[in-house]
């Protein structure tokens, strides 16, 4: 403060904050020298670091014009997704005629390279609204998938073209390259997972659940390599000594429970309806092995499986999450539906005629309506108290017309937030001092003559003479 204003003072915060900021990036990197012993780490961090940081900081600018409404509109989403479709019934129209034996008719490859074209189209399409930020912006991942397929459908066109110019005898390397290419075709219905948000979310949910298969997996595995082991070991301990397999005089027991490998195959056929359990338990013989076999039914039905479905639930509704953009959207869409229907209740039961604004008085009619009050308690909010709900949309300092009538009928519906919370804990803190300093807080001003002052006597209520203190007299305490 004595270093001079307030400007000069967060200059000299910047100034010390930004040093700070230099020496604490130059231990960083004095550090990971010394913990890796090369520079290699330290020039990534110096130099690779701030360009990392501007690749993800860049924000795609508002696209407008025809081009871009026409990209953006469902109608062009819906065309495309009906040409995946259709490629897709194409594939398998191609595959039935090519598994039989029979020329594929030039029909069909017309049509499918027509959905090669608008494919490709489409991409350049994007390519030309968004430019490179087509690379870049939240869907880079699809987009690079659209991209790369794109790509490989104007190869696949071009050396089409390029087979036919060619003599037969010369169109058997290309042939080989279209069937390469064609192994390709299948992954273009994955695109409509792009298109469609459910799909979009099943397939978010089960690319999440890839570690939780791996783990349930091992698992299963072990479940069943321990068993598997346990009844090999009751069979030897209590079976014959000599050729146990052999002895038991029973093929199918050698056949399904000849080995550790052959036993846990059996295990997991009798368990994920394979077969039928029954089958191998009267393949074996000893009563102990069978109450194993019962044990591990019971065991693997009743925990494995629900554990593991609790598991993919769990995980499936932590990946469900909708994103914030998703969140956002769909926030903004209700908000613009609810106005709408509060201003056509609000209009139907002539609360408020267009143009005026409301009063108390008008308040409280339209309060007396059963009705309204119903509907309001719909959004949440409590009108049995009409003077007090009316104070706070006033205080809300809209003017209460009805567009303001039902916009702040919506912002009192919405829940306090720790911002609004603070608001109005400043608000008291506010008040309070200004009533330390003498001033009186905003609001009607009191006469002068009743205006208290620090140290006056009317600080204090006035007694009657009779029952003033006197100084000296034992009463005299604070």
């Amino acid at each position: 403060g004595a270093c001079g204003s307030k400007q000069d003072f967060g200059s000299l915060q910047t100034a010390v904050s930004t040093r700070i900021q230099r020496r604490l990036s130059q231990e960083c990197l004095h550090e990971v020298h010394a913990a890796n012993g090369s520079m290699i780490h330290a020039f990534l961090l110096k130099h690779c670091r701030p360009w990392l940081v501007w690749w993800w900081e860049l924000e795609e600018p508002a696209r407008t014009g025809c081009l871009a409404r026409l990209v953006a509109s469902n109608a062009f989403s819906h065309f495309v997704s009906l040409i995946i479709c259709f490629n897709a019934f194409i594939v398998a129209v191609r595959l039935n005629y090519q598994v039989q034996g029979v020329k594929v008719p030039q029909t069909w490859r017309e049509l499918e390279q027509a959905t090669l074209v608008v494919f490709v189209v489409e991409v350049v399409l994007k390519l030309c609204v968004h430019r490179l930020y087509f690379f870049i912006n939240p869907e880079t991942l699809w987009n690079l998938f659209d991209f790369a397929l794109a790509l490989i459908a104007l190869f696949q066109l071009v050396v089409i073209r390029i087979m036919l110019t060619q003599p037969p005898a010369a169109r058997v390397a290309y042939l080989r390259i279209l069937r390469a290419l064609r192994l390709v075709r299948v992954l273009r219905g994955l695109r409509m997972f792009s298109v469609f948000d459910e799909l979009r979310l099943l397939l978010k949910c089960v690319v999440g659940s890839m570690i939780t298969l791996f783990w349930s997996c091992f698992m299963l595995a072990f479940t069943m390599f321990f068993f598997s082991v346990l009844l090999l070991t009751t069979m030897a301990q209590f079976g014959p000594k000599k050729g146990m397999m052999a002895s038991f005089g029973s093929q199918d027991l050698v056949d399904n429970f000849g080995s550790v490998e052959q036993s846990m195959l059996s295990l997991f056929v009798a368990v994920t309806g394979g077969a039928d359990w029954k089958e191998f338990f009267d393949v074996l013989p000893e009563v102990h092995s069978k109450f194993l076999f019962m044990l591990f039914i019971f065991f693997f039905h009743i925990t494995i499986l629900n554990v593991l479905t609790g598991l993919y639930v769990d995980n499936a509704m932590k990946h469900a999450r909708p994103e914030r953009q998703s969140q956002a959207k769909e926030l903004a869409v209700q908000r613009v539906a609810d106005y709408r229907d509060l201003d056509e209740f609000c209009r139907k039961r002539c609360v408020i005629s267009e143009g005026s604004v409301m009063d108390r008085d008008t308040f409280r009619a339209a309060c007396a309506d059963h009705k309204f009050v119903a509907y309001l308690a719909t959004f949440g909010i409590n009108a049995s108290n009409p003077d007090e709900l009316f104070s706070c949309l006033q205080d809300l300092g809209i003017s209460l017309t009805l567009h303001g009538l039902v916009e702040g009928l919506l912002k009192l519906r919405d829940p306090a937030t720790n911002y609004d919370v603070e608001r109005a804990a400043q608000g008291t803190r506010t008040l309070l001092n200004r009533r330390n300093l003498g001033s009186p807080p905003d609001g009607p001003r009191t006469p002068s003559s009743h205006r208290m002052r620090p140290g006056s006597p009317t600080d204090v209520p006035r007694t009657a003479p009779s029952d003033r203190m006197q100084l000296g007299s034992p009463t005299d305490v604070p």
